[in-house]
């Protein structure tokens, strides 16, 4: 008989994710910046209005930061970074379709309350997997997600809507959200259930 292979994900896969996450959650805040001047022309609203919507995204971002941690000791820091991911590609690929500038504000309110939940649940993992020798490295390794989004990805996101428009934008990141919500739910590590307090 065949032995079963393992999902198990190596030390460096395990890295190589969960920066593409972190690329991913700098992104959707960000990727509004380059879409500004689109939003306000197709929604015929200032740009300023239009600006408005990276504080409705991130407001609550915080505020759902603030109560998932316990979630992801009581429940596990996979199934809410699955959640977060899903959410967002849910969320974004919604927001590719708004009719209008209400329908868009709405899905960017959602598209904060699911995506707080994701780095906290992400920067738990790293805690989990990686013994205190080794974690200041891992958490520099994941962390520099920050740079590449904002150096390299953020602006492809504008230029995918230079080529074809900003709803293509809201797309890609929703499609990239998916794949990513995919690969958690398939091979991430489960939080041992020593781990989670009242068990």
């Amino acid at each position: 008989m065949r032995r079963k292979r393992s999902r198990q994900a190596k030390p460096w896969q395990l890295l190589l994710f969960l920066m593409t996450c972190i690329v991913l959650f700098v992104t959707t805040i960000g990727m509004l910046g380059p879409l500004l001047v689109d939003l306000a022309t197709t929604f015929r609203i200032s740009v300023a209005q239009a600006g408005q919507l990276a504080t409705i995204t991130a407001f609550p971002w915080a505020l759902t930061s603030l109560i998932t941690g316990w979630l992801s000791d009581r429940y596990g820091r996979k199934p809410l970074l699955s959640i977060s991911l899903l959410g967002i590609g849910t969320c974004s690929t919604l927001a590719a379709l708004a009719p209008n500038f209400a329908t868009l504000a709405l899905l960017r309110i959602l598209t904060g309350m699911v995506g707080g939940a994701g780095p906290v649940a992400l920067m738990a993992t790293v805690g989990d997997h990686f013994a205190p020798v080794e974690r200041g490295r891992a958490m520099g390794w994941v962390n520099a997600g920050f740079g590449i989004a904002t150096v390299a990805i953020i602006p492809l996101v504008g230029a995918i809507a230079g080529a074809w428009g900003w709803r293509w934008s809201f797309l890609t990141v929703g499609g990239m959200a998916f794949f990513l919500a995919g690969g958690a739910w398939w091979w991430l590590p489960a939080t041992a259930s020593h781990l989670r307090p009242g068990r």
